[in-house]
């Protein structure tokens, strides 16, 4: 009967502390992919211009420990106050997945990285040239549309974007309106 107790409990020992560090390890790789933190402002966040005059706003990318191999950008703005000219990629991630557009009041582009060098840091994913088209009574933000806008990133489902931060645009009387 001791025979039967001691073996027992030694089986016990052998299935348990296997089974302890299997879940450990597992639970320690779990915790090593980061929660989706990822977040978007534009550079600059504030800008005064007159009418007609051209300007540029970067789309700056904080991936905040997430890795992203892929972005869907859709900005909006008042298509009364300003015109977007242009939208390119920037340095941030290499490819361009679909080409920039612009329109009355949009402009988009998708970006991406091969999952073998995604981004990570900060850096500019495009940049918007806008010209301004009259002078404004009050500011004109320019927003990422959610959930248009996506950022994808290794580890993670769904969208990893937490954050979109504005510009504002103020467009002061002086100079001519744009047709």
């Amino acid at each position: 009967m001791k025979k039967l107790l001691i073996i027992g409990v030694i089986l016990l020992i052998l299935t348990v502390i296997p089974l302890t560090v299997f879940l450990a390890l597992r639970s320690q790789d779990i915790q090593q992919h980061p929660a989706p933190a990822t977040s978007l402002e534009f550079s600059p966040q504030s800008v005064t211009v007159a009418a007609g005059e051209q300007f540029n706003v970067d789309v700056i990318v904080n991936t905040g420990g997430n890795q992203i191999t892929g972005a869907d950008l859709s900005i909006s703005f008042d298509p009364e106050q300003l015109q977007a000219d242009s939208i390119l990629k920037g340095p941030f991630l290499p490819n361009i997945l679909v080409a920039g557009e612009v329109g009355p009041g949009t402009a988009t582009i998708t970006l991406g990285a091969p999952s073998t060098t995604p981004g990570t840091g900060t850096g500019t994913l495009a940049t918007i040239a806008f010209t301004a088209k009259a002078s404004s009574a009050s500011p004109i933000s320019i927003r990422l549309v959610q959930p248009g806008t996506q950022v994808v990133g290794i580890g993670e489902q769904g969208n990893v974007l937490v954050n979109a931060t504005p510009a504002v645009v103020t467009i002061s009387g002086t100079g001519g309106p744009v047709a």
